[in-house]
This record gives C-alpha cells, sequence and structure tokens, in this order.
C-alpha cells in the first residue's frame, strides 16, 4: 500500500502546502529546521557565540556566562514563494520555534538547562482528478507531521577559558500519509487509508566553547549518530494491512563547528559551519535510504552591540546584526542537488534594561532551481525571539 501512495505522488498536481515542497522523498522526514536562537539568526552564526542575557542555541556549553535563570522562546513566520515549470504558488506558515531555560547553580561555573525545539517539518496536500470506469475520482493523499527534540543539559566551566557542555536528548514525533479516494458513482464511494509513521529515541550532545585570546572565540557541538524506534501502523479498510511494524531507523551525526572575534567592545564577526551526512547515515533497518544528500550550511556576519552604560539613550542600547549564508540541502530534487543561499538581519531591543530582550531578525533566501530541481523557492522568514533572566527577588536598583 505505501508503494500506492508513491506511484500517486508522481502523478498528482499540488494543491496546498504549508511547507517547504523540498524533501518529498520515500520516507522522508520533511525539511530540516534551524534551531538559532533570533541573533543567531540575524547574524548567521552562533555556535561560538556567548552571551549574558540570550541564550545560545547551537551551543549550550556557552550557557556558563549567564549570570541569572534565563529563559528564553523563539517563535518565526515563513512565507515559500514556490514555482517550477507549470505553476507558482505562495505557501505560508507560523510556529513556535523553540524555547530554553538555563539555571546558574554556581555563578559562571555551573548551569543546568533544558529546552526543546523542532527538528523536521512536511505539511503537503496532493490532488488528482482522473476518470475510472466511466466515473469520476478524485484522489486526495495528505502528507504532514515532523519530529521535534527536547533535552537537559549540564554546561561546566573548568578553566577560565574553557567552557565544557554535556546533554541528554530525546527525539519524537509522528509524520501521517493519508489517502481519501472519491468515486463520483450512483453510490458516492469514498476510499480511505492511512499510514502513521512514529519516531522515538534517545541520544546525547557534547559541547565547547574556548577562548584561547580574549577577542577569539571557538565553538564546537557534536551530536552522535541516533536510533530511532520507528513504527508503522496501517489504518486501511484491509485488516491484513493493519499491523503495526516495528523498526529501526538511523539518524546521521551533527557537528557543528564556530568562531568570533571581537574588533573591540562595539563591533564583532564570525563564522558557522553545519555538516550532517544524510546520504550515507540515514538508514532504515541498517539499508541506507534514497534521496537523501550530505546536508551543509556556512553562515558569517557581523554584529554592533549596543553600548553598556547606564544612562544614555535608547537608541545606543540597540544591537544591530547583518549576515550571509549557503547551504546544501539534505535531499536531492529532481536527481540533482538542492543549494540555499541568503542573507539575514535582525536587531535586539531592551525591554528592561540587562534583564530582558526582544530580538527581530527576517532572512531572505533562494533555494533550487526550475532548470537544474524543477522546482524553485524564495523562502523569506521573519521571527521574534524573547529572552529575560529571573526578576523575582531581585534588588533592581543593584
Amino acid at each position: 500500500m505505501k508503494k500506492i501512495i508513491i506511484a500517486i505522488l508522481l502523478s498528482l498536481n499540488l494543491s496546498f502546502a504549508g511547507e517547504s515542497q523540498f524533501g518529498l522523498n520515500q520516507n522522508s522526514l520533511g525539511v530540516m529546521k534551524l534551531p538559532y536562537s533570533g541573533s543567531g539568526l540575524a547574524r548567521s552564526y552562533e555556535v561560538a557565540h556567548a552571551d549574558s542575557l540570550i541564550l545560545n542555541f547551537r551551543n549550550f556549553s556557552t550557557w556558563t556566562a549567564i549570570p541569572r535563570t534565563t529563559l528564553t522562546i523563539n517563535t518565526q513566520y515563513e512565507a515559500f514563494f514556490e514555482s517550477n515549470q507549470k505553476t507558482s504558488q505562495i505557501v505560508q506558515n507560523g510556529n513556535f520555534y523553540g524555547a530554553n531555560l538555563a539555571v546558574p547553580i554556581l555563578l559562571n561555573k555551573l548551569v543546568f538547562g533544558a529546552g526543546i525545539e523542532p527538528y523536521t517539518a512536511i505539511e503537503q496536500r496532493f490532488i488528482n482528478e482522473s476518470v475510472f470506469d466511466g466515473n469520476d475520482v478524485t484522489e486526495n493523499v495528505f502528507i504532514l507531521g515532523g519530529l521535534s527534540r527536547t533535552h537537559l543539559m549540564l554546561s561546566y566551566k573548568p578553566l577560565s577559558f574553557l567552557s565544557l557542555g554535556l546533554g541528554y536528548e530525546y527525539t519524537f514525533g509522528e509524520i501521517a500519509d493519508k489517502v481519501v479516494t472519491k468515486i463520483a458513482d450512483n453510490f458516492a464511494s469514498k476510499i480511505s487509508y492511512e499510514y502513521q509513521r512514529q519516531y522515538n529515541g534517545h541520544g546525547l550532545l557534547l559541547g565547547a566553547h574556548i577562548k584561547p585570546t580574549e577577542s577569539l572565540a571557538l565553538g564546537i557541538m557534536f551530536r552522535p549518530g541516533i536510533n530511532l524506534n520507528y513504527s508503522l501502523e496501517g489504518i486501511t479498510p484491509a485488516s491484513a494491512l493493519n499491523i503495526t511494524q516495528e523498526q529501526q531507523v538511523e539518524l546521521p551525526s551533527e557537528l557543528n563547528l564556530g568562531l568570533e572575534y571581537s574588533l573591540s567592545s562595539k563591533y564583532s564577526g564570525g563564522m558557522d559551519f553545519i555538516y550532517q551526512n544524510w546520504q550515507n547515515d540515514y538508514k532504515l533497518n541498517n539499508n541506507t535510504i534514497p534521496g537523501g544528500n550530505a546536508y551543509f550550511r556556512f553562515g558569517f556576519g557581523f554584529e554592533k552591540k549596543g553600548s553598556n552604560r547606564k544612562f544614555i539613550r535608547y537608541g545606543e542600547q540597540i544591537d544591530y546584526r547583518l549576515g550571509f549564508f549557503y547551504s546544501q540541502l539534505a535531499h536531492y530534487n529532481n536527481g540533482n542537488a538542492v543549494l540555499e543561499y541568503g542573507v539575514s538581519t535582525g536587531l535586539s531591543l531592551p525591554i528592561q534594561r540587562f534583564r530582558s530582550k526582544f530580538s527581530l531578525y527576517s532572512t531572505i533566501s533562494k533555494r533550487g532551481s526550475v532548470s537544474t530541481n524543477g522546482l524553485q523557492e524564495w523562502a523569506f522568514k521573519i521571527g521574534l525571539t524573547i529572552s529575560a533572566n529571573e526578576l523575582w527577588f531581585v534588588n533592581l536598583e543593584d
């Protein structure tokens, strides 16, 4: 029955989508999300950046710089302007984009943290109209769902120039493939079946933040490959097809490298490199799943920090950011690699000085091309991150 769904996809016309069309392969987990904070998305790098207020979503070993209990929440709106050789459309969605909480146990020494973030997402609807035995037939295929990750972390600073991180991560989610067929015969026949793919598994996170000099910072975060329990359940008119199948899915390891250089107390620049081998290391029951590609992302940018002086105008307290990025998506499309490049920008606005901030960001990028991939997208994203220190029991005059 699963092969029937794939065969239908080859002949359908897209009528609705809530996500990017790239990555619609068999056993696809959807399009990967990029869990950066709003400030990291604005400057296009984050792995080596340490902040006393905005939590680093990419490398939690930097959290030893957090002086008080801090919560950072991220939201995002996306719009994709998609076109192929026949049609074009606009796809939109807005979602919660992750949250992290850091609790200092020993000031600037030991921090406990927890968080949740999206990992992949897919939301597509296809429709096909045909004629069978003199009757009109309408087939609707729905594919929706994705994976998320929760984590618990400890960050420890054994030396003045070195912070280390160790974390536990739980990956979970569900993707549903649904088909509804309507036949315009005398009985108004309707046939529906569904396959639910459920995933869950445990993993580790390892991180480090190093400052060999006062101006230079280096960051690394490594996520080893993990095995997920994969449950495939059919909901169909045929009871013989509804038996739940238990299998194993292997996700590739992930390497994050970054550096940041402070030109002065106000100006800094940096870069990130991220790599995952979805081409060879994404497996089902030890067999490589076709359609994946090696994923990488290179980003670099700049930041102008607001003044730390107490008695200055509000405009001088604002942080400004600009970045650029280039990446290769984790999927082939039309037999070719899908490349993306774009620009990012944003700023942070203090809510209460040294205690809370709004961080606004936007990115615009181009994915793929019609001539090479049969599909092209212009992706526009805007988002808001809210970050705040604990204010209870704090003397605001201190």
